[in-house]
């Protein structure tokens, strides 16, 4: 699938808009974001063969467009596998 990994993303927003809707235990909303995070990282390593375009060109996805989506995800996973002390 071309946009498997974008679909999953989009779901994922929406788990974790939910979640700060529900107002968790402290902790329940950072497990989720870490366990999302873990797949979308692992979605977008799945994704990286495909190819494809959306909207007669405008949104291409490719090899470039695959490898910064595996950076981002992998980011945001760190970002919040390190950042379990942190209090907002």
């Amino acid at each position: 699938m071309t946009f498997a990994h974008e679909t999953y993303l989009g779901l994922s927003a929406l788990v974790l808009f939910g979640l700060t809707l529900a107002k968790p235990k402290p902790g329940t909303a950072r497990l989720w974001a870490l366990v999302l995070s873990a797949v979308a990282v692992l979605t977008s390593v799945w994704a990286f063969g495909a190819r494809g375009d959306l909207f007669h060109g405008t949104y291409r996805v490719d090899a470039f467009s695959q490898s910064l989506k595996f950076l981002i995800a992998l980011g945001f996973f760190l970002a919040v596998a390190f950042g379990e002390g942190l209090r907002a």
